[in-house]
């Protein structure tokens, strides 16, 4: 009896110290920092700065004022904690990519966490005036490279997006709680939300997925955001999202948002669930999990892999 005592006591000690626990103040400034950001964008005035990619890929001073916003935020309270910023990255897929390597290899001075930030996504909605763009932070424990607290901030609808690991979704203070039987949604039942991008290939695959798509769905939306498209799955606005080339800071904080609320996001080409560094994305709400199997077959056979 002693030495089972003792070997129960043992595995508790062992297990507490291979525990985790996430501090809620990341989450807080998290939600801090897209408040402080949405604010800012919704009082700005839409201007030109310059192009990056091509005549689709614009950048504007807001942008680069709300990424102020957001850093100073963030280092106010964590000021060891490296931030990796769309607007600090050279623009096209491969230099997001290896920016993220970069960020999730470095020592950082041994910092246990760090943030993946869009200070404005849905720049293109901005520029034009269409009131449909947000702020998108996330904080990322870098050991594990898990998104461990994230926050997407719509200031025209006054909506707060936020998660964190373990404790639910909630939009504004409302947590998120949808109990839904997998088997009633079924594709052509869906809203599909679905991205129109500035690189050359992955135009092209939305091009394919839209055409196969256009008569297997009940619709199909292009919004403009990534962040609000993700989160919209999150509160079954929209049945699913699927976009063939995205980069983590668009998609971090809402692919969190999304699991703690009961769906997932997983690969186009392979089913699997999507880890950080993963560019293309098929998100499903909760209780979409045999449409989007039906999906991604869908967008498989179009040659959208």
């Amino acid at each position: 009896m002693r030495n089972l005592f003792f070997g129960v006591l043992l595995f508790n000690v062992v297990w507490v110290q291979t525990l985790t626990i996430h501090s809620p103040q990341l989450l807080t400034v998290a939600k801090q920092a897209a408040i402080a950001a949405g604010v800012l964008i919704a009082a700005s005035t839409p201007a030109l700065k310059q192009t990056k990619l091509n005549s689709r890929d614009v950048l504007t001073q807001t942008d680069l004022n709300a990424e102020r916003v957001i850093k100073e935020t963030i280092l106010a309270t964590f000021p060891a904690h490296p931030i990796l910023s769309e607007e600090d990255v050279e623009p096209g897929a491969a230099c997001s990519a290896v920016a993220l390597d970069k960020f999730l290899t470095l020592n950082h001075d041994n910092a246990e966490y760090g943030w993946i930030v869009d200070p404005l996504d849905g720049t293109t909605n901005f520029l034009h005036s269409l009131e449909h763009s947000a702020p998108s932070i996330a904080c990322v424990h870098l050991k594990t490279r898990e998104v461990v607290a994230g926050a997407i901030f719509d200031p025209y609808k006054k909506e707060l997006f936020h998660a964190s690991t373990g404790k639910g979704a909630f939009l504004n203070d409302v947590k998120v709680t949808q109990k839904l039987d997998q088997a009633t949604l079924v594709l052509s039942q869906s809203l599909v939300a679905m991205g129109s991008p500035p690189a050359k290939e992955s135009l092209e695959m939305s091009r394919k997925g839209s055409s196969v798509l256009m008569d297997k769905v009940r619709s199909l939306r292009m919004t403009g955001s990534a962040a609000l498209m993700l989160a919209y799955v999150g509160i079954a606005r929209f049945d699913a999202y699927w976009e063939y080339d995205l980069s983590s800071w668009d998609v971090s904080a809402g692919n969190l948002f999304i699991r703690e609320s009961g769906g997932d996001v997983v690969t186009i080409s392979t089913g699997e669930s999507c880890k950080i560094d993963d560019r293309q994305i098929l998100a499903f709400r909760n209780g979409g999990k045999s449409m989007s199997n039906e999906l991604r077959a869908t967008l498989n056979n179009a040659g959208v892999i």
